[in-house]
C-alpha cells in the first residue's frame, strides 16, 4: 500500500500505521477539525472561544463554553471525524475532516457531555478552556475511507 522509496510516504505510513495501533494513550490527545483548519491550528495553536461547528437547533447557542475538544484515543477521534464529514459534507472518509495530534495534556477536564454517543468510546472525551500552543501540535491525518475501514477491521 506505501511505496517505501519515499522518504514522505515512509513517514506517513509511519504515522498511520501509529494511529491505527493507537491504545489510549495519556501522552496524546486527539482533535478533529475542517482540514481547510489544520494550517493555521499548527500555526497560532488551538484557540477556545472560536466559532463552533456545533450549535443549539432552534436556538443557534453554541454547545459548551467555547472549549476545545479532544479524544484520549486516536479511533474515537475517527469515528467523532466520520459523523462530522457526514454533517458538514455529506460524505464519509472524504479527506476534508482532520484528526489533530495534540502534545499538551494538562489541564482537561472530562466532557460528560451527549453520554449516548460517548457510550462505544475507547477513551476518554475531554475539553478544556485554555489555548493549545502550536508547538503542542503534532501530527495531523486527513481522514479518508481507508483510514475508517481499517478502524472498521479493528472492531
Amino acid at each position: 500500500m506505501w511505496k517505501k522509496r519515499s522518504k514522505r510516504n515512509k513517514m506517513r505510513r509511519e504515522f498511520y500505521e501509529g494511529f491505527a495501533e493507537a491504545e489510549e494513550s495519556p501522552k496524546k490527545y486527539y482533535h478533529v477539525t475542517h482540514t481547510k483548519n489544520v494550517n493555521k491550528i499548527k500555526k497560532k495553536g488551538l484557540l477556545p472561544l472560536q466559532t463552533s461547528n456545533w450549535v443549539v437547533s432552534g436556538s443557534g447557542e453554541r454547545y459548551g463554553g467555547g472549549e476545545i475538544f479532544a479524544f484520549t484515543h486516536f479511533n474515537d477521534a475517527v469515528r467523532w471525524a466520520g459523523n462530522m464529514d457526514w454533517t458538514f459534507n455529506t460524505a464519509m472518509g472524504s479527506g476534508k475532516i482532520s484528526v489533530i495530534e495534540i502534545l499538551d495534556t494538562e489541564d482537561w477536564d472530562i466532557d460528560e457531555a451527549d453520554p449516548l454517543s460517548q457510550m462505544a468510546n475507547e477513551g476518554e472525551w475531554v475539553k478544556r478552556s485554555k489555548m493549545v500552543k502550536p508547538e503542542s501540535i503534532g501530527e495531523t491525518q486527513p481522514v479518508t475511507t481507508d483510514l475508517i475501514k481499517k478502524l472498521a477491521q479493528r472492531t
